[in-house]
């Protein structure tokens, strides 16, 4: 089976999760980042087909992304190398009530 599309846009995000994700994205570039949306909303399709693929990070049916409620983020030119770039995205992620995940640093969730 084929890799079902990502989807990367913000206006697929719930509304206040879309806000919340624009300050994240503000915070990390004053911080001196170069931040990309990696992965917003997914399909049910693209789940199961990550699921299936065996990826360490998703284990779930019941992602946050199936819901527009979370974001995948990224250094633009070090993608998932640079782990000081994750400490600041949890940092800037609480100050806006949203939360990382300890096994997967990009991600940023809604839990409400």
């Amino acid at each position: 089976m084929r890799e079902p599309t990502r989807q990367w846009s913000l206006e697929l995000l719930q509304p206040y999760v879309k806000t919340r994700v624009q300050a994240i994205l503000a915070g990390m570039k004053a911080r001196g980042y170069d931040p990309r949306v990696f992965e917003t909303k997914r399909t049910l399709k693209r789940q199961i087909w990550l699921v299936a693929k065996g990826r360490k990070t998703t284990r779930t049916l019941r992602s946050k992304h199936l819901v527009g409620k979370a974001a995948d983020i990224v250094d633009r030119k070090t993608l998932w190398s640079n782990p000081a770039f994750f400490v600041a995205l949890k940092e800037e992620a609480e100050k806006v009530g949203m939360h990382t995940l300890g096994f997967e640093g990009c991600h940023c969730e809604w839990r409400g």
